[in-house]
């Protein structure tokens, strides 16, 4: 966390991951302004959570913040379930956030779309507490930062299907951000989400992206070739282009009667070099 800047980058990582994804991105942003990551509870070196769900999360993110006496304005990033606490969090504190970065983000509208994929989750979450109990896992924790208390990992894992199924009622799929700078980092869609190419679903995350970029008048939607989900990972150099192009509209009050100020209309593609 840099002590001094205003606005303050507030980065949410994935459902699955620790504030060391990222590592390769904060140190460049701390070079811009005030940025500052967290373990989500029941993540990394968070306590484990009492309450799963988006909203809380994000409860809890702003409470730490107030905590740290870090007071905003904010710039809200969020790469994949870490999407979905940044549009909590917006939802909740509007007011205090002057631009929004979703890098890859998850729609609301995925575990209504698509059951299915989190059913099977649960059946990998119940493997993994089984596999917590037996010690199989503890090796692998020991050896893995993001993951120094695996049965409290793996706790919160098996919470995360009804997590999922309450996005949609916490997080509303029709919440404009008025003219707020917002950018929307698209994976590959012929690399997939993670490896693996799933057309119907490949499809609905097209649309949930641009559903995203249109929820600002003052937006800009990326598709980086060749990278899968882990866009922060693979190019972070893409990240942090994406914050200075928000930080700039927000810095420079141009968020209104800007000549890039406009309805989303188009995909952008960025080739991978």
């Amino acid at each position: 966390m840099r002590e001094v800047g205003s606005p303050v980058i507030v980065l949410a990582a994935g459902g699955l991951d620790a504030l060391l994804k990222w590592e390769s991105v904060q140190p460049q942003l701390a070079a811009l302004t005030r940025v500052c990551s967290f373990d989500a509870p029941g993540f990394g070196w968070s306590e484990r959570a009492k309450v799963v769900s988006f909203r809380q999360t994000a409860i809890d993110l702003h409470t730490a913040l107030h905590n740290a006496l870090v007071d905003g304005p904010y710039v809200s990033v969020g790469h994949s379930n870490g999407g979905l606490v940044a549009q909590a969090f917006i939802h909740l504190y509007r007011d205090q956030v002057v631009g929004v970065v979703f890098d890859d983000s998850v729609s609301p509208k995925e575990s209504v779309q698509f059951p299915k994929r989190f059913e099977t989750s649960s059946l990998v979450r119940g493997f993994g507490k089984l596999a917590v109990r037996m010690g199989l896992l503890k090796q692998i924790c020991k050896e893995t930062a993001a993951c120094p208390d695996c049965g409290k990992f793996i706790d919160t894992l098996t919470q995360l299907s009804a997590h999922y199924k309450e996005a949609e009622a916490a997080v509303p799929n029709e919440d404009p951000y008025g003219d707020i700078p917002l950018f929307v980092l698209e994976h590959d869609p012929s690399a997939g989400l993670s490896g693996e190419r799933d057309e119907a679903f490949e499809k609905a995350w097209i649309e949930w992206q641009k559903e995203l970029a249109a929820r600002s008048t003052n937006s800009k939607l990326e598709v980086v070739s060749g990278v899968g989900h882990e866009i922060q990972t693979v190019k972070p150099a893409l990240v942090v282009d994406a914050v200075q192009w928000v930080l700039a509209r927000a810095k420079e009050g141009t968020r209104k009667n800007s000549d890039d100020s406009r309805r989303f209309t188009k995909r952008t593609v960025t080739k991978s070099a």
